[in-house]
């Protein structure tokens, strides 16, 4: 993995991780959830919930310095959503499975 695939790859999600309807929203996210202890979360499906608040809530936390204290865990009714999201971060993220993810 070169510095230069890892920053393509990076960007070309980042482009696609803007268009979702929840990235606009992600400071209000963040602030919600470092203000209260239980945040509902409601939104059309492909909007981003399952996939992009995890990650506001790491980077938010990397951002803080915090990110080493950060566990996130997400539920999916079925193992196979449940490894098809996990990918889908990993992939977003430029990380292999099984090392943040």
């Amino acid at each position: 993995n070169t510095d230069w695939t890892f920053t393509f790859r990076f960007k070309k999600f980042l482009k696609l991780r803007i268009q979702l309807p929840s990235f606009q929203f992600k400071n209000d996210i963040t602030t919600l959830i470092n203000h209260h202890q239980v945040v509902i979360i409601e939104g059309e499906t492909g909007c981003g919930k399952t996939t992009q608040v995890p990650q506001f809530i790491l980077d938010d936390k990397i951002d803080l310095l915090e990110g080493g204290k950060c566990n996130i865990i997400c539920t999916q009714p079925r193992k196979i959503s449940a490894i098809g999201v996990a990918s889908r971060v990993c992939e977003e993220r430029c990380e292999e499975i099984g090392s943040i993810v």
